[in-house]
């Protein structure tokens, strides 16, 4: 995983007092999964990992319990699902 990144994103999410996440390539969710917000959004065309891992990581971390998946380009969310 990718500690200084998880680090400066859990580091700005709480000194600002974020609630929303969106993370845009989330491949394999190596960083996704281990961040804290109410509202996380999860955006990548091909996710790297199913249902049983969603289920595994909502025990490790209950913020993923109201996650959302969008398998998607980042051109097709940007352009019909982002406010």
């Amino acid at each position: 995983m990718e500690y200084n990144r998880l680090y400066f994103i859990e580091r700005l999410i709480r000194e600002k007092k974020y609630k929303n996440y969106l993370e845009i390539g989330v491949f394999l969710g190596k960083v996704f999964f281990y961040v804290s917000a109410n509202n996380k959004v999860a955006v990548d065309p091909a996710f790297r990992f199913g249902l049983w891992r969603k289920i595994k990581r909502v025990f490790k971390r209950w913020s993923n319990l109201g996650a959302k998946f969008i398998e998607k380009t980042s051109d097709d969310f940007f352009a019909n699902d982002a406010p």
